[in-house]
C-alpha cells in the first residue's frame, strides 16, 4: 500500500483534503483502484496499443457473456457503476460495465442466495 497508493497516504498524512478530494474524484483512473482491477489500469488502456485495447474489450465481453450464461435475471443495469470516482469500462447497451462488474455481481448474488436459503444463522452466535 505504501508504494501503490503513496499519493493517497501522503495526502492523508499531510491532512490535504483538497488533494484527497482530487484523488478520490478520479479513484478508478489512478492508483486508488489498485487491487480492484483484473485486466488493466485505466492508463494501460488509454495509452495502450490497439491490441491492448482489443484484449481489454474481449476480456470484458467474456466476463459479460459468462454472467449472461450463469444469471437467471440479466438486467444489465445491475452492472452499472456509480459515477463517483470517474469509473470506466466498456459500454454495453448504454451502461458502462467495469472490468470486474459481471463477476462481482454474480458472486454477490450467490452470497445473497446463501443467506436467503440458509435455515440456520451460522454467521451469528
Amino acid at each position: 500500500m505504501r508504494t501503490v497508493r503513496a499519493e493517497y497516504l501522503e495526502a492523508l498524512s499531510s491532512s490535504d483534503l483538497s488533494r484527497l478530494g482530487e484523488l478520490f474524484s478520479y479513484f478508478f483512473r489512478n492508483s486508488g483502484c489498485a487491487g480492484l482491477v483484473d485486466f488493466a489500469y485505466y492508463s494501460d488502456i488509454a495509452d495502450g496499443s490497439t491490441r491492448k485495447k482489443m484484449q481489454f474489450v474481449s476480456n470484458v465481453l467474456r466476463q459479460y457473456e459468462t454472467w449472461l450464461d450463469f444469471m437467471d435475471e440479466t438486467d444489465i443495469g445491475n452492472l452499472s457503476t456509480p459515477i463517483a470516482g470517474n469509473p470506466w469500462g466498456y459500454v454495453i447497451d448504454g451502461i458502462v460495465v467495469s472490468q470486474t462488474a459481471p463477476r462481482h455481481h454474480y458472486q454477490a448474488t450467490q452470497v445473497k442466495s446463501l443467506f436467503r436459503t440458509s435455515s440456520t444463522r451460522w454467521w451469528r452466535k
